[in-house]
């Protein structure tokens, strides 16, 4: 069923300023993980990644070990139908029924 959806997920991340300063090869993890830079001020930098889960989690975990977080928040996994005609509500519904049939 997750071949028929497109899905990602978006997450946000503020990092001190001073320390992304301090760190000097942010571009690297720009460039790696396809961040974008959405706030630049005297205190944070607050950075936008577009992607499935592993890569947002791999992307904090980097952060994390070599800057430090502020703050991270992540919106779960959002999807649209590949299918022009199919609605996203019923494709949902359909996967749930199937869940609770495993269970």
């Amino acid at each position: 069923m997750d071949d028929e959806l497109i899905h990602q997920e978006l997450a946000l991340y503020k990092l001190a300023t001073d320390k992304i300063m301090e760190h000097g090869s942010i571009e690297y993890l720009i460039r790696k993980y396809n961040i974008r830079v959405l706030e630049v001020s005297n205190d944070c930098v607050v950075f936008l990644k577009a992607g499935h889960y592993a890569e947002t989690q791999g992307l904090f975990n980097e952060l994390a070990e070599k800057i430090g977080v502020l703050q991270f928040i992540r919106s779960g996994r959002i999807a649209i139908t590949k299918s022009k005609v199919e609605r996203l509500s019923d494709m949902l519904a359909q996967r749930e029924e199937m869940k609770q049939e495993q269970l």
